[in-house]
């Protein structure tokens, strides 16, 4: 039997709006306050509808937009703009980077527009948002970071996996008091993988998990480590190595250990994830980390690759390709040593 076509009146009917404010919400979301806006996106993500859209020409034009304009410059997305410049160009295609904060409740100009053929989304981003751009009848990719409960085509770095491998790593070497510092809160996606990964490796070895041991860190403000580390340091047997959520993070955590005057790592293990590499003139006064190799050229290729799939003919279910990681050995890592007369300086 064939299912019936959901119309904006049937949305109007069962949430007791008018349709006029159904596609005020799909069509100038700015004019609909947001808890009414957010009632008819989900309803209308949750029956299927899609509203019609004339053909348009090709315009060769793509929006990357992001929640947070820092992910356009921070260490690793820059690295996957670069990325996704050079295959675009490779492609004859022309990128658009656009912010569209949480705040911002109109679209951003090029997808108000309709200047894009498609859309990639560039690290966490609202479900709203989402739903507004494939209500524009648009494809979209989220690339670096996936959206729980929404249909949507992701790719990211397997995140569990790696933090599961660095782990290992140090449980390898003979430690058995491991840290995470991870790069967000626990209901994060990608902090959440990268401490089940964690999680995994110390279960797989008999280790028993301590709860006081994952302390929260942040991605983008990765400097302020000093309380995190303050907290393990000042626990009755601090560990004898840290798993950080991101390269950024590591060396953060690497100077300020060097600065309390341990030795790394000799005194305290340190591991990475990204294989972010510093600036030429950091270079000489940093160590190579032990780290989680993360392929940023087929992290942006594979991202394109499947938009422009969708641009040539939609998928009906959105699919999550997960990009295979690998442990890189560097200098931040070796076995333990007693460090019960060990203390963090105040």
């Amino acid at each position: 039997m064939r299912r019936k076509k959901i119309r904006i009146k049937d949305i109007a009917r069962r949430l007791g709006y008018s349709p006029a404010t159904i596609s005020q919400a799909l069509n100038q979301p700015h004019t609909v306050n947001r808890s009414t806006r957010k009632e008819i996106l989900l309803l209308c993500e949750e029956l299927g509808y899609q509203k019609p859209v004339k053909s348009k020409r090709r315009t060769f034009n793509i929006a990357v937009v992001s929640g947070d304009t820092h992910n356009f410059a921070n260490d690793f997305y820059a690295k996957v703009c670069e990325e996704l410049l050079i295959y675009a160009k490779e492609k004859r295609y022309n990128l658009l980077f656009e912010p569209w904060k949480e705040v911002q409740d109109d679209f951003p100009w090029s997808i108000a527009k309709n200047k894009v053929d498609g859309v990639i989304s560039l690290g966490a981003i609202g479900h709203d948002k989402v739903i507004l751009i494939k209500q524009k009848n648009l494809p979209i990719v989220a690339c670096g970071h996936p959206l729980p409960d929404v249909e949507i085509h992701t790719v990211l770095p397997d995140g569990r996996a790696g933090s599961y491998q660095a782990t290992k790593h140090l449980i390898d070497l003979g430690h058995r008091r491991i840290a995470k510092i991870t790069g967000g809160k626990r209901f994060d996606q990608v902090a959440q993988d990268r401490v089940e990964g964690f999680r995994y490796a110390l279960t797989k070895a008999g280790i028993k998990i301590k709860e006081e041991y994952i302390i929260n860190a942040d991605f983008i403000n990765y400097t302020n480590v000093e309380e995190p580390l303050e907290k393990l340091f000042s626990l009755p047997h601090p560990p004898t190595a840290i798993v950080c959520a991101s390269d950024p993070i590591a060396y953060s955590v690497y100077d300020h250990l060097t600065q309390k005057g341990y030795a790394i790592p000799q005194d305290i293990s340190i591991t990475g994830f990204d294989d972010f590499e510093p600036p030429v003139y950091a270079r000489p006064f940093l160590p190579k980390l032990t780290t989680v190799h993360v392929n940023v050229r087929e992290l942006a290729r594979n991202t394109m690759d499947i938009l422009f799939e969708l641009m040539r003919g939609p998928k009906k279910i959105a699919w999550r390709y997960t990009l295979p990681v690998g442990l890189e050995l560097g200098e931040t890592s070796a076995g333990p040593k007693d460090r019960q007369t060990l203390i963090l300086q105040k």
